[in-house]
């Protein structure tokens, strides 16, 4: 009988620990899409800036839908 429980209990903890797994692995993902996307977003018009100027209403505005889309993801 012992047997028979430690059996069912250890596999409902491996199936707790797959799950935890793969839910932190889906966040891990989610979470470096969305910092690329920020950083993409910021540092695109920088660098196609000439050299003494940012255009900062283009930075801003990449910023701002870059939230946007962050905010979407987060509603979903």
């Amino acid at each position: 009988m012992w047997n028979a429980i430690k059996t069912v209990v250890t596999t409902v903890i491996n199936a707790i620990k797959t799950t935890v797994t793969t839910v932190f692995n889906a966040i891990k993902t989610t979470a470096t899409t969305v910092w690329n996307a920020i950083k993409t977003a910021i540092t695109t018009p920088i660098n196609s800036a000439t050299k003494n100027s940012v255009n900062y209403g283009e930075l801003y505005e990449c910023f701002m839908s870059v939230c946007e889309e962050e905010m979407k993801l987060g509603l979903k």
